[in-house]
């Protein structure tokens, strides 16, 4: 489904225009990603769970000069669906 037909099934089902459904959608996606960015857990009950992550930094190697390199550490987002597969 895209952002685009997320709207749509918004705005037939809460009586509102496509274009408010589409403004509603990127303040929830924003406030997901800003308390990512903060380093929060975002929990949506009934549907999953993001969780930033860091990784530890580990040694990789350039492919083109066989060098080894360090390739840092980085948050990553995890997601942890709270559905069952029978509500799929």
């Amino acid at each position: 489904m895209t952002k685009k037909e997320l709207a749509v099934y918004i705005a037939d089902n809460a009586d509102l225009s496509q274009a408010k459904a589409a403004e509603m959608i990127d303040i929830v996606v924003d406030s997901i990603r800003k308390n990512l960015e903060d380093g929060n857990e975002v929990t949506i009950r009934g549907f999953g769970a993001f969780k930033p992550v860091t990784s530890a930094p580990r040694s990789g190697r350039n492919l083109r000069t066989k060098e080894r390199v360090v390739i840092p550490a980085k948050v990553r987002i995890k997601f942890k669906s709270y559905m069952s597969e029978h509500e799929v």
